[in-house]
């Protein structure tokens, strides 16, 4: 269950930076696309225009806002992790990143100022319902709560021949 600063012990809580965005994009930062030469995967959208400048670095839960509801697509959930590796100034983007942050062409011109945040290793949440009105937030939940898909699954011998009779 999500929790508040003012009522909870460090103790027993996990800590996460938080980011709200809409959907389709929050979906877009969640799921993965490919692995760049480093062997990073980067998701189908893997940086977000922002205003303001941040010195923070490292995991940020991604969070779809509640509004537009699209069908299909969960609204006001976390969605998942990513983690973020580094800012730089929108005037500093080439146009191999620039087609990262999903913008259309003719909308980029636009954009004179601002900060792109880059992303990079999206991973999938068990989603769980959140509540904030804030885009950028320090979120607090129950131990164990947010907890990432499974993306291998083992299973014995036995359990290989009952699902193979099914």
């Amino acid at each position: 269950m999500q929790r508040y600063k003012h009522n909870v012990s460090l103790d027993e809580v996990d800590v996460f930076k938080a980011l709200i965005i809409k959907q389709p994009f929050a979906q877009n930062f969640v799921t993965p696309c490919f692995k760049n030469d480093n062997g990073d995967v980067i998701g189908n959208k893997s940086i977000e225009i922002r205003n303001s400048n941040i010195k923070y670095r490292g995991d940020i839960l991604i969070c779809s806002d509640n509004i537009p509801v699209f069908p299909n697509l969960e609204s006001g959930v976390c969605l998942g992790l990513v983690t973020l590796y580094d800012v730089k100034k929108v005037s500093e983007l080439t146009e191999e990143e620039w087609d990262r942050t999903r913008i259309v062409k003719e909308r980029r011109k636009e954009i004179k100022k601002g900060f792109a945040w880059l992303f990079k290793n999206p991973r999938r949440v068990i989603e769980f319902p959140i509540k904030s009105s804030r885009n950028f937030f320090t979120l607090y939940f129950s131990k164990g709560i947010i907890v990432e898909y499974p993306t291998v699954l083992k299973i014995t011998p036995d359990d290989w021949r009952y699902i193979n009779k099914i």
